[in-house]
């Protein structure tokens, strides 16, 4: 699909990735009620944040804006701490590793993907479609088993998603894909900041929209808006939520309406929902192949069966898919 996002004011190079560092606050859950805050996070070290009002005037007294700073700060130190755990858990887990029955790979696509990632020059481009040119070095990441998957790797998969629903031998569920850069800009800057991204597109012409995020630099999460349904669904390999983002989405879709069709969107009958059965991760690495493949089954309209121990035959499937350009 061609994306009509403003292409030019992205950054579509390959996030830098921090390291993990092991917090100890204590688990929580912090529901956040107010959309018309926004998020950012100025650094993964310090962790300090600043809300940026961007919806409507009732954002509180000054002290309630410090409050909800620190609720965020903490669940960015939650994320941390999970990352911890499962950092405990891979030493003790190493050798308890199930065979995975899912997408066996044949002799032959095992040979097709050590031909891809063998190639010596790693800037070397394997497919260039949907203005996203992927690299040897880009597979090589998920071949690896070990390595967070990058944007571009992201983006080209949630796109190949989109486009295998435009398939007419598909009776599937349309779908709309935002880039990894969607959210971090939309809670940064507002509905204006992302207004451009869809100037040629109606969203709502499609059944489902999938949000891929990039938690600064440390963990990666899917949102999917069924519009058919009305639901918003937050998807987390590691059980965290985010509720401001799935407010903030109903009013994105509120001011979308009105700017793009100049129509008022009921948003009311929306059902906002953490998915409390997605797949647990149990490494600090295999976020980004969990969120792809909730993306990937949801939109399939298929339960999410898979497991960790199913990710390295995926990770061999991405590539598969990744490099033909469509998904198998």
């Amino acid at each position: 699909m061609d994306r009509e996002e403003d292409i030019e004011e992205q950054d579509r190079s390959p996030p830098k990735i921090s390291r993990y560092t092991e917090a100890q606050p204590e688990e929580i859950s912090v529901p956040i009620n107010h959309s018309s805050l926004s998020l950012r996070v100025e650094s993964t070290e310090q962790c300090s944040l600043s809300f940026l009002p961007f919806y409507s005037s009732e954002l509180g007294t000054k002290n309630g804006n410090i409050q909800k700073a620190e609720k965020c700060k903490k669940r960015i130190l939650a994320i941390k701490k999970r990352i911890a755990v499962l950092e405990k858990q891979i030493k003790l887990n190493k050798n308890d590793a199930e065979k995975s029955m899912l997408f066996p790979l044949t002799e032959a696509q095992q040979i097709q993907i050590d031909s891809i990632c063998s190639h010596t020059d790693e800037e070397s481009i394997v497919i260039d479609k949907f203005k996203n040119p992927i690299q040897v070095k880009d597979l090589k990441i998920l071949k690896s088993q070990n390595d967070w998957l990058n944007d571009k790797i992201i983006n080209f998969y949630v796109d190949l998603i989109s486009e295998r629903s435009t398939r007419t031998s598909n009776p599937l569920p349309t779908v709309y894909t935002f880039s990894t850069f969607f959210v971090e800009r939309f809670l940064t800057d507002g509905y204006k900041g992302v207004r451009r991204y869809t100037k040629k597109i109606d969203i709502f012409s499609y059944d489902m929209i999938l949000i891929p995020e990039n938690i600064k630099n440390i963990h990666w999460c899917m949102t999917i808006i069924n519009l058919k349904e009305k639901t918003i669904r937050y998807y987390d390999s590691l059980g965290g939520g985010h509720d401001l983002l799935l407010h903030a989405l109903t009013t994105y879709l509120a001011e979308e309406s009105m700017d793009k069709r100049h129509v008022a969107y009921d948003i009311k009958e929306f059902s906002l929902e953490t998915v409390k059965d997605m797949p647990r991760q149990e490494n600090t690495h295999d976020c980004g192949v969990f969120a792809c493949m909730a993306a990937e089954y949801v939109t399939r309209c298929q339960p999410l069966n898979f497991t960790q121990k199913d990710i390295p035959n995926l990770r061999s499937k991405m590539i598969l898919e990744i490099s033909s350009g469509r998904l198998l």
